[in-house]
């Protein structure tokens, strides 16, 4: 037991210092948990029986993933202890070049999201304008109608 927490907080801490080891080691987890779920022998791997947070710690991880197979099934996730002290979104590659690859993705993300809800705000806006042109078109349709009626 005392050896299978070590190795598991030496792979937690490697996660923290590279995102890389982070990403592998949840890709690996998802993969797990989805063969296990779909997995045909049924007595072998027993579905309902799986300790997702101690299979969590197994693996490295630093927060469980929210997954759908984890979510929509009563699934023990005691044993897993996340790690507060550090903001996933910070953690960086140590490869320079794929670090620089992610900040320009993350970069590129930001500026879509800013536009995507500057054209959100701008739709409103001329939606709520157009409603009001169209009571005001009736209202005054409406007010000729009794002069002229």
């Amino acid at each position: 037991m005392w050896i299978i927490c070590t190795a598991a907080s030496k792979i937690r801490s490697a996660a923290k210092k590279d995102r890389d080891i982070m990403e592998k080691g949840l890709r690996a987890f998802v993969s797990y948990v989805r063969a296990c779920k779909e997995h045909h022998c049924s007595f072998i791997f027993r579905w309902k029986e799986l300790e997702i947070g101690k299979l969590g710690m197994g693996f490295g991880l630093l927060q469980l993933p929210s997954m759908p197979e984890v979510k929509h099934h009563s699934l023990s996730t005691d044993g897993f202890v996340p790690c507060e002290d550090v903001k996933l979104e910070y953690i960086k590659f140590k490869d320079k070049s794929r670090e620089k690859q992610r900040k320009k993705k993350l970069a590129a993300k930001t500026t879509a999201a800013k536009r995507a809800k500057k054209q959100r705000s701008i739709k409103r806006s001329n939606a709520s304008n157009t409603v009001t042109r169209k009571k005001t078109a009736k209202r005054d349709a409406h007010s000729i109608n009794r002069r002229c009626g």
